[in-house]
C-alpha cells in the first residue's frame, strides 16, 4: 500500500464523515464495507459477538420482522440467526427485550459509543461492546488495508474518538487541543444538529473559541459563542464561557449544575463554568474524558433553557 493511496482513502472517509454522520449513515457505511471486504466483515462480527463467527449465508441491513427492524440481520449456513444493533449516543431506543422476544434463538449483539452493560438485563444474553474498543481492536489487527484504515478515520470522527493526551487550559499550548475536543463535543449533538459558524471572528486578544449555530425546540436558528476567556485584571484566572443573545434564554434563569447565573448586559447573556468543573478543566493533571464530559454538559444544560 503506497502512502498516496492511504492518504486518498483517509481523505475520502474524512470528507464522508462531514456529510454522513448519523447512526443510519454509520450502519450503511459499515455494512457496505462488510459486503466488499471479507477481512473487515470477519473482524467486525467476531468483535461484536465476541466469538468466532461462521460464514453468513444472508447478511442484510434493517431486515423487517413484525415490529422489529434490527440494524444488521445475519443467517449462517446452519440457519442460525444473528442480530446486531448499532448506536452512537442514543440511549432511548435500545430494543433489547423486543429483539430477544422476536428472535429468541438468535445470537444478539449491541455496539455503541457508551458501555450499555448496565442497561441490558443479563438474562437477555446480548454481547455488548463499544466503538472505542472496536477502533483499538481494528488498529491492532489491520496494518495494510487502505479501506479499513480509512474506515477507522471515519469512525473516529463520528464517535468523537479522543486522541488528545492532555489538556491544561492554563497553558496556551493547549488551545489547539481544546479546539479538537470542542469539535468532538459539538459533533455529539446529533439531535440538535449543531454546526460551527466559521463566518464570524471567534477569537481576540482576550478570548479563544468558536461560534456555533443550532436549531432550538421551536425551530429557530440560534448562534452562540463557546470558548476560553483569558486572565485579565478583573479576573484572577481564565474561564470557560458561553455567550448567547439574551432574547434566546428563558427569563429569570437561575444557576445550573454546571454554570453560574448568567451575567447580562443590554443584548448578551454570559455563562461561566462553576468552580468544581473549572478545577477539572484547568487541572495540571487533566482527565480528558472528564473534561470532554464537562464541556458537553455545560453546553447542553444552557441550550435546554433556550
Amino acid at each position: 500500500m503506497g502512502k498516496k493511496e492511504l492518504k486518498t482513502n483517509e481523505l475520502f472517509f474524512s470528507k464522508l464523515s462531514e456529510r454522513k454522520w448519523n447512526e443510519n449513515d454509520l450502519s450503511d457505511v459499515t455494512w457496505a464495507l462488510c459486503e466488499t471486504n471479507k477481512k473487515f466483515k470477519k473482524l467486525f462480527l467476531d468483535f461484536c459477538f465476541n466469538i468466532d463467527t461462521p460464514e453468513m449465508e444472508i447478511f442484510k441491513r434493517e431486515t423487517q420482522s413484525h415490529d422489529s427492524r434490527p440494524d444488521f440481520y445475519g443467517l449462517d449456513i446452519e440457519k442460525k440467526e444473528w442480530i446486531l444493533e448499532i448506536k452512537i449516543n442514543d440511549k432511548k431506543n435500545l430494543h433489547f427485550e423486543q429483539y430477544r422476544n422476536e428472535f429468541p434463538n438468535a445470537e444478539c449483539a449491541f455496539i455503541a459509543n457508551y458501555d450499555a452493560t448496565s442497561l441490558c438485563n443479563k438474562n437477555l444474553k446480548f454481547s455488548i461492546t463499544t466503538w472505542k474498543d472496536f477502533i483499538e481492536y481494528l488498529s491492532k489487527n489491520v496494518y495494510d488495508d487502505p479501506l479499513i484504515i480509512g474506515y477507522i478515520k471515519y469512525l473516529k470522527k463520528l464517535i468523537g474518538f479522543l486522541e488528545v493526551k492532555n489538556m491544561n487550559l492554563n497553558n496556551v499550548n493547549s488551545l489547539p487541543d481544546f479546539n479538537v475536543i470542542l469539535e468532538k463535543v459539538i459533533h455529539e449533538f446529533s439531535e440538535k444538529k449543531l454546526e460551527f459558524n466559521n463566518y464570524k471572528n471567534s477569537f481576540s486578544e482576550e478570548k479563544f473559541g468558536r461560534y456555533v449555530d443550532y436549531k432550538n425546540k421551536k425551530g429557530k436558528i440560534i448562534s452562540f459563542w463557546i470558548g476560553i476567556y483569558f486572565c485579565n485584571p478583573e479576573n484572577k484566572y481564565s474561564c470557560l464561557c458561553l455567550e448567547i443573545k439574551k432574547e434566546n434564554i428563558k427569563n429569570h434563569l437561575k444557576e445550573g449544575e454546571y454554570y453560574y447565573p448568567p451575567e447580562l448586559d443590554n443584548e448578551e447573556a454570559y455563562f461561566s463554568v462553576k468552580d468544581n468543573s473549572w478545577d477539572i478543566l484547568f487541572s495540571k493533571k487533566p482527565e480528558i474524558e472528564k473534561q470532554k464530559e464537562i464541556i458537553y454538559n455545560f453546553i447542553n444544560e444552557i441550550l435546554e433553557n433556550t
